[in-house]
């Protein structure tokens, strides 16, 4: 306020002596000095800027931010911590699942991160913020977040907001407690671990009780037993591979990502209203006869925007939605090709391509196999494409979208493609792709595509490279998958080298078609 204060005088009264702003403002002469003349700016007022740069101030909740901050509100109370002193926060990561959908949410709240390995190698991996950390950990607590040990916390308790949001928010809540907390979800119900009270956990059970058809109860050490009924509904109805399945949900709001709010969400992302919110709001002001100021000030956005869009103007986000509809980008079911189409393309991605910051996508291709099997792809979801730099010693050979490559491009981004200003050493791989065998195997064929060579050994059968631009993480995540997902014999003889020695035998895309 002091620092506002300042600076309006010396805009409004420019010959107005420094000392007597301070006087006025009543700050010592050194700090005002600062402020004017040196163009420092208080802590406070810098961390309320980088707040709104990446659009943390006045969220709505309809957008993938607030998905985000709600989960990692959730991550807090159950696998992580924020300091007393410095509202650092830091979330506690057990495998390379969880990696994935921590990296998710850091990439929707526009930020980097580092792990940072216990001294205590029992511990779990955590994972911290590498810029505005503080910043991050004050929100999150703003929202309800608890700070220091929870377990020396009398009076914790969840998050009021929970009481006012979608059904949807309190059900990640609970798939990121399930998540971090149960002993092991597969089984028939499970229990929740380490509630601090007995009053809190009651609480949680009143919050699962409220988004599905079971009762929860309280057991022995303030255990919270969640049936096997409800455990399933919270993974979107699997039978099968529940961990992975509340992963999936909690990331992408569905099991058939990506949702309309997602891709919607990639518009306006750090203005109010935002993307999704914006096309809701242009929905209402069609389909609602109330005058222009009525309806202004019910949607919090200006008549004369209310004014175009009746006019015919529509915004961005809905013009895509529609588009990407017609395309059947969206909403298309999980086992269908469309599907499968994309997984390969984010993996191609992730492998040998870039996104750039427009959302445009660059797929780079070295073989005519590479070009075959995009070709496939392609004409399984209608994208035309153009080839360039083919005959270019110097510079490889790309694949680009002729038409709709932008939307493309958002579709990937929201599957987990990072765009090209993003950090690339932090992107892993997706929860869908832990979750369906046959999206693992799309992963598995299309890096198999860039990066198997042939073994010299005869007892091995061949190497998958890891390039350097994946960062550290990427190998052993691509490691789990082939092992735990598709049931591969792997080893690893460097950290960038995957050696496979026996994989199950699949015609329908004969992997040894792809190795050099």
């Amino acid at each position: 306020m002091q620092y506002r204060e300042a600076t309006q005088l010396r805009e409004q009264n420019p010959d107005m002596a420094r000392a007597e702003i301070a006087r006025r403002v009543d700050r010592p002469a050194g700090a005002v000095r600062g402020w004017l003349v040196e163009n420092k700016v208080p802590r406070v007022v810098s961390g309320i800027q980088t707040a709104r740069e990446h659009g943390w101030i006045n969220v709505n909740s309809e957008s993938e931010r607030f998905r985000s901050l709600n989960q990692l509100v959730a991550w807090i109370f159950s696998g992580g911590g924020i300091s007393v002193d410095r509202y650092t926060p830091h979330f506690s990561v057990d495998d390379p699942l969880m990696l994935a959908v921590l990296s998710q949410h850091f990439r929707w709240l526009q930020l980097d991160y580092r792990r940072r390995h216990p001294e205590n190698p029992e511990h779990h991996l955590e994972v911290v913020p590498a810029e505005g950390s503080a910043i991050l950990g004050r929100i999150l607590s703003i929202l309800g977040a608890p700070r220091g040990v929870k377990a020396q916390l009398d009076n914790i308790s969840l998050p009021g907001y929970l009481s006012t949001v979608d059904d949807e928010h309190r059900r990640d809540f609970i798939r990121i407690y399930l998540l971090n907390r149960t002993t092991d979800p597969e089984q028939a119900g499970s229990y929740i671990q380490s509630v601090p009270s007995e009053t809190y956990a009651h609480e949680l059970c009143d919050l699962i009780e409220s988004v599905t058809p079971c009762s929860a109860t309280v057991g022995h050490q303030h255990r919270v037993w969640v049936p096997a009924e409800a455990v399933h509904s919270l993974a979107g109805g699997a039978n099968m591979n529940i961990r992975s399945g509340l992963a999936t949900a909690a990331v992408y709001g569905s099991l058939s990502p990506p949702t309309e709010r997602a891709f919607a969400s990639t518009y306006r992302r750090t203005e109010t209203p935002g993307g999704y919110r914006y096309h809701q709001c242009y929905q209402a002001a069609l389909a609602q006869e109330d005058s222009k100021a009525t309806l202004a000030a019910d949607l919090g956005i200006p008549e004369s925007t209310i004014q175009s869009w009746r006019r015919g103007s529509r915004p961005y986000a809905t013009n895509s939605l529609e588009q990407a509809r017609e395309h059947g980008w969206l909403s298309s079911k999980v086992e269908s090709e469309t599907t499968t189409s994309m997984i390969a393309l984010l993996t191609w991605l992730l492998a040998h391509g870039a996104l750039r910051e427009t959302y445009y996508p660059i797929f780079r291709s070295n073989t005519d196999t590479q070009q075959e099997r995009f070709a496939s792809i392609a004409e399984t979801i209608g994208l035309s494409y153009n080839i360039v730099h083919q005959d270019d010693d110097y510079r490889s050979t790309e694949i680009r979208p002729a038409v709709g490559g932008s939307l493309l491009g958002r579709i990937l981004y929201v599957l987990g493609a990072p765009r090209r200003s993003e950090p690339q050493t932090t992107a892993v791989l997706p929860p869908l792709a832990y979750h369906y065998p046959r999206h693992a195997k799309q992963v598995a064929d299309i890096w198999c595509l860039h990066y198997a060579k042939m073994s010299t050994s005869e007892d091995i059968s061949f190497t998958l490279t890891i390039p350097r631009r994946t960062g550290e993480q990427f190998s052993d995540a691509l490691a789990t998958l082939l092992s735990d997902r598709l049931n591969w014999t792997i080893s690893q003889s460097t950290p960038r080298e995957i050696v496979v020695s026996d994989y199950p035998e699949d015609t329908s895309v004969p992997i040894s078609s792809y190795i050099q």
